[in-house]
């Protein structure tokens, strides 16, 4: 994908489908829904997902564009990997594989996402930071955590 294409895909002005969005329970994962605000042929599929390996209480978020493909997925709390400590965020660039991607680290990540800690204390601000930073009107959605 185009960088171009990237940023206005990124910066759209988007609507959830559902009016309550919840982070899943350590070891599950969520699947939720976004359009274009405007422009209502623009879908996005987005996964909140709870499921690490080596740490079961990671949180993890990927953005998926419909007709653009895998945008980025944001690590927020899990393992380290490649030396690069979690918060980070991944973009891909694009291309046949995801293997083709940009990792920002927690120095530089964008100023939304600073804010981000690797803390289980904070997934639903995290959560609600990262769909702010991919502008999602928040409005009428109530953000909470599945506990169980």
């Amino acid at each position: 994908m185009e960088k171009q294409d990237f940023l206005k895909l990124k910066n759209l002005e988007k609507d959830s489908d559902l009016n309550l969005l919840a982070v899943p329970a350590s070891g599950l994962q969520k699947y939720f829904k976004l359009k274009g605000k405007f422009t209502s042929k623009e879908k996005f599929d987005s996964i909140v997902s709870r499921t690490g390996h080596v740490n079961k209480n990671k949180l993890t978020i990927v953005l998926n564009s419909k007709s653009h493909g895998p945008m980025m997925r944001f690590d927020v709390i899990g393992t380290d990997h490649n030396d690069i400590p979690t918060p980070h965020l991944h973009i891909f660039n694009g291309g046949e594989s995801i293997m083709d991607q940009t990792v920002l680290s927690s120095d530089e990540l964008p100023e939304q996402l600073k804010k981000c800690v690797n803390n289980l204390d904070n997934i639903v601000e995290d959560f609600t930071l990262f769909l702010q930073f991919i502008h999602v009107d928040l409005n009428d959605v109530q953000i909470t955590a599945d506990f169980v």
